[in-house]
């Protein structure tokens, strides 16, 4: 694990080279850090609600910490609907992208998002990819936390929640998904349920869209619940970006051009999964029991760096200009945990 973030740390440090006092201090800030318990992303309260709860940093998994459902989604896999048939072979009903063969690499027989966002730097190729989603219970409302990889201006992006209210993964359209009933969304910083206008309020420095709505205007639970984002303006399919919680990705040991080929073809389907939550179970501040997860799966670091945000391209270093950085809130890494590991101290076999 060290290792990992040795590696994480010296290419942010290589960003900075020609600035000799900042990467000493970065390199002592990274020294301080090890043996220490991962950061945990600590949102703004900003509508009431002090978000305290510890999520997995698991990529794919959903957890209830101190009353909070925190729902975990892999950075930079914001590449959107797979909308374009001559972008690779067409999706068929029931059949997920990362099933078919193919090769990575423009004019190849694959298929991924279709996204391309709009020029310019508020943009930054990256202004609608989700990393996690907060909901909690508190003074009779559904508070609801977006936390995004990037968000330079509010005006670039929309969020919303899906909420299955009746627990019929087949009744139900919110927003054009099947077995959604309640659609919970923020464009800019206007909030809405089903239409009808709620608090919400959006911290740039935070990366940050929260929203509250009373309960009373919702069915009693429980319920699932998704989470997507799009970039504004909206008009079709093609600016859906993301999802928050799509179980089976990303694909272990794919090719980087498949990691999010699942929810690519979900979202041109507009098909996706839900996650259990009880709002009961929020308000009276549950945790859920902490297991270990093993086997390969993609973990989010936060840095202890100010490493930018978005997208951004780095002519330096004999790059050209079309080789971007990913920046932003958290940065993705690989793991491995062998089965036979044994959390007491004795060693597994793989």
């Amino acid at each position: 694990m060290r290792r990992v973030l040795a590696v994480l740390v010296g290419t942010a440090l290589l960003v900075g080279v020609g600035a000799s006092p900042a990467v000493a201090n970065d390199r002592d800030l990274y020294e301080q850090s090890l043996g220490a318990a991962p950061l945990q992303l600590r949102p703004k309260a900003l509508l009431g609600h002090p978000w305290v709860g510890d999520g997995s940093g698991i990529s794919a998994e959903a957890v209830v910490s101190r009353g909070e459902l925190i729902i975990e989604d892999r950075p930079f896999d914001d590449t959107g609907a797979d909308t374009s048939p001559l972008n690779g072979p067409p999706i068929q009903m029931g059949v997920d992208a990362a099933t078919l063969s193919g090769l990575c690499g423009p004019g190849s027989t694959y298929s991924t998002g279709d996204v391309s966002y709009p020029s310019g730097d508020a943009y930054r190729k990256n202004s609608a990819d989700l990393v996690q989603v907060r909901l909690a219970v508190r003074g009779g409302r559904l508070h609801v936390l977006w936390q995004l990889e990037t968000l330079v201006a509010s005006t670039t992006t929309v969020v919303a929640l899906l909420i299955d209210t009746d627990r019929n993964a087949t009744t139900g359209a919110a927003a054009g998904f099947t077995g959604f009933d309640a659609l919970l969304d923020v464009e800019g910083d206007k909030g809405a349920l089903n239409d009808k206008p709620i608090p919400a309020a959006v911290d740039l420095a935070g990366n940050t869209v929260e929203a509250a709505v009373p309960l009373s205007a919702l069915p009693a639970g429980p319920w699932r619940v998704n989470a997507v984002a799009a970039y504004l303006p909206v008009t079709t399919t093609a600016t859906l970006t993301d999802a928050a919680y799509v179980a089976d990705e990303p694909v272990a040991g794919a090719k980087a051009c498949k990691l999010d080929q699942v929810q690519s073809g979900r979202l041109a389907r507009k098909a996706l999964d839900g996650v259990p939550v009880d709002p009961a179970r929020l308000a009276a501040g549950a945790s859920d029991r902490v297991s270990l997860r093993r086997g390969a799966f993609t973990r989010s670091y936060v840095p202890t760096l100010k490493l930018g945000e978005g997208r951004v391209g780095q002519p330096r270093y004999g790059q050209t200009s079309s080789a971007d950085i990913y920046r932003g809130t958290v940065q993705p890494y690989s793991v491995y945990v062998p089965k036979s590991y044994d959390p007491s101290g004795r060693r597994g076999r793989g």
